[in-house]
């Protein structure tokens, strides 16, 4: 899933739910502010089945934000990861140390 704003008004995405077993398994959600005045933000990530969020990251780019995340249980987001970004000079894509979803 990739949300792209350019010169957006756009203030959020309220909720990103994956609640079905390995409904989210393996996904990218790429939120990229860069190229908005606004930075937007997701409200709302949640996993609420066993490997719902399973391998899934999560980046937030160009100063979007996430602001709350709901993981019940570890086994529910194993190896899901979320990540701060910005592009460098050379329009390479640099990202901080992931976070885990279930601690985040």
């Amino acid at each position: 899933m990739v949300f792209n704003f350019n010169n957006a008004y756009t203030e959020r995405v309220e909720i990103i739910s994956f609640s079905e077993q390995y409904a989210g398994y393996g996904a990218t959600v790429i939120m990229d502010s860069t190229n908005s005045l606004r930075k937007q933000y997701i409200d709302k990530f949640e996993c609420k089945a066993p490997g719902s969020c399973m391998d899934t990251t999560v980046k937030l780019i160009g100063g979007s934000s996430l602001n709350d995340v709901n993981c019940a249980m570890p086994h529910f987001c194993s190896n899901c990861n979320i990540e701060v970004c910005e592009y460098g000079p050379m329009g390479q894509l640099l990202c901080g140390t992931p976070k885990p979803c279930f601690n985040y």
